[in-house]
């Protein structure tokens, strides 16, 4: 009995083993296919455009396929569509202007006609020809232009619920497979295991030019001051954080990058430093556009810099003194701004006194917080 009991163990045992085997194979032998949409712009201005890439990465051969990408044609339009892949007998593309299975597809997908047109790409391998054993490449490109009068975000996507059928084996979302090392004959049947997680792009659409923002890391003390225009050559100024580490704590609060971003992204940003090579008065902060046109500019003041060679001292203090003595030596309100360290409106003989204490004692000089708030609604004029 005890035998037979052992035996029986033992079968089962072989026979998970065997299952387990079996589930493992299947696994690892799963066909998948995945499709990832960029676009190498993110924002867009009416007239503006946008390139999109398909790439297709597959772990099988491919005999055959059909990808309607759709995008929002209340949006945007479309334009130079190229079949990229090489190595496929035909390789061609359509739109759903110019497409016979246009009413099939949107039916298929259920997506919406009136908001939605689509640039299909199709591939089919020659008769007798072997496929490559695996596609990791961009299958298709197009470029979308950005309509005029019109907000919002883009979406290009490709939807999983179109397949081929055997009334309609082009113009449907589907791949072919083929096994490794056979030659094509036919079309072969529809794979269903897809992985669509990144089939799907947005590009923001807008009228609106770029303009400069302050992000979620700046301090609350951070201004945008669209009053002190810098003489009108300029949009405005920025200040009210510590770029240099000249306070009590020598500490800087970051860069003028760590806090300021615009309106389509970090990347339309541009610092431009003077003289000195640091982030002090005098640092002109641009804000381009996509085609790296400069739409805005800003001069950034740093409170205790006047003669704007990132350091506060005995040359600030001789300047900020002469102001109010005899005002002369400051031609430039930038300058100006800068030397007013008590929120007086103007450099005088307290800002002076102030600049240099602070190099001859390394002590007494306020955040650049504190004075950026008490400056914040002074419209400054020179003298």
């Amino acid at each position: 009995m005890k035998n037979q009991k052992s035996k029986i163990i033992a079968f089962v045992l072989v026979f998970a083993l065997l299952i387990a085997t079996v589930i493992v194979t299947s696994v690892a032998n799963a066909k998948t296919t995945d499709i990832l949409i960029t676009a190498d712009k993110d924002t867009l201005l009416a007239g503006e455009s946008a390139t999109v890439s398909v790439k297709v990465t597959t772990n099988y051969p491919v005999a055959t396929m059909s990808i309607p990408v759709f995008y929002d044609k209340t949006l945007v339009d479309i334009s130079d569509e190229i079949a990229v892949l090489t190595g496929y007998a035909v390789a061609e593309t359509t739109t759903d202007s110019q497409s016979v299975d246009a009413v099939k597809i949107y039916a298929n997908t259920g997506v919406d006609s009136n908001q939605f047109g689509f640039v299909l790409v199709t591939y089919i391998g020659g008769a007798n020809e072997e496929v490559a054993e695996s596609i990791d490449e961009v299958v298709l490109t197009f470029k979308i232009t950005a309509k005029a009068s019109v907000s919002g975000n883009a979406v290009v996507k490709v939807v999983e619920e179109s397949a081929k059928t055997g009334e309609n084996v082009k113009g449907m979302f589907y791949f072919g497979a083929v096994p490794k090392g056979r030659t094509i004959t036919d079309i072969p049947e529809n794979v269903e295991n897809k992985e669509l997680e990144n089939a799907t792009t947005n590009v923001k659409i807008g009228e609106e030019p770029n303009t400069l923002v302050l992000n979620e890391n700046a301090p609350l003390e951070a201004i945008i001051d669209y009053d002190n225009t810098i003489g009108g050559e300029y949009t405005g100024t920025v200040y009210g954080f510590d770029t240099l580490g000249y306070n009590d704590n020598w500490e800087t609060d970051g860069t003028i990058a760590d806090f300021l971003s615009t309106a389509y992204g970090d990347e339309y940003l541009e610092v431009v430093v003077g003289d000195a090579g640091v982030e002090t008065t005098g640092t002109v902060i641009n804000v381009l556009d996509n085609d790296g046109n400069v739409v805005e500019s800003y001069m950034f003041v740093y409170f205790g810099d006047m003669d704007m060679d990132g350091a506060v001292g005995f040359s600030d203090s001789a300047i900020a003194y002469d102001y109010e003595m005899l005002f002369e030596g400051i031609d430039n309100l930038a300058t100006f701004m800068a030397g007013d360290l008590d929120n007086d409106s103007m450099p005088g003989f307290g800002d002076s006194a102030v600049m240099f204490d602070w190099e001859m004692l390394a002590e007494g000089m306020p955040l650049q917080t504190d004075i950026g708030a008490g400056a914040y609604g002074i419209v400054y004029e020179i003298y």
